[in-house]
């Protein structure tokens, strides 16, 4: 998540040569990717320990 706290810092000046509409665009879109990526992480990882639980379940039976 600290990419998105470093794009709402951001968010306030625009480059040189970028419209501040197109400057918000670009940072929500940085926004949007930096939550979609923590939360496949967590997904991911939270899958990975059931599988692993599941497996040594099984190979105990």
């Amino acid at each position: 998540m600290g990419k998105a706290v470093e794009a709402l810092l951001k968010a306030k000046t625009a480059p040189e040569g970028r419209s501040i509409s197109a400057h918000v665009k670009r940072v929500r879109y940085e926004i949007m990717m930096a939550v979609r990526y923590a939360l496949t992480i967590s997904i991911v990882g939270n899958l990975e320990r059931h599988v692993k639980l599941i497996t040594e379940l099984l190979a105990e039976t």
